[in-house]
């Protein structure tokens, strides 16, 4: 994929449940947007979840909207750009950046609420690394 900063890959297992679908990070959740389709995905199936930085946000919210999954983060590394933030922290072990107004974060090891754009996110198969 092509872009900077680059898109986050994490591994994870497909969950189908009826209507309702999930990907299983390690010991994180993510619900799969309502409606979304998942061209012929099996349970259980390996899966590779693709998330670009600007759909990661600080939380704005007393709830999160549909379609989007809260996370409570620890910033591991600030990368300052003028009007915006670049974080990066661990979600599931694995390293994530987050695009943020500068004014969100203010220094590594600050925690805060990360709204992830279930909506947005590339879920492609482990094995082909197609879209699904």
């Amino acid at each position: 994929f092509l872009g900077s900063p680059r898109m986050s890959f994490l591994p994870g297992t497909l969950k189908l449940d009826g209507s309702a679908a999930a990907i299983r990070l390690s010991d994180t959740l993510l619900p799969v947007a309502p409606g979304r389709g998942l061209n012929g995905a099996t349970d259980g199936q390996a899966v590779l979840l693709g998330l670009r930085p600007e759909h990661l946000t600080r939380a704005q919210a007393a709830t999160p909207a549909q379609g989007t999954f809260r996370y409570d983060a620890t910033i591991d590394l600030l990368q300052p750009t003028g009007s915006r933030s670049y974080a990066t922290f661990r979600l599931a072990g694995a390293p994530v950046m987050a695009e943020l107004q500068a004014h969100d974060v203010s220094r590594p090891g600050e925690r805060l609420p990360i709204d992830i754009n279930m909506n947005r996110a590339s879920i492609f198969d482990a094995k082909t690394e197609r879209a699904i």
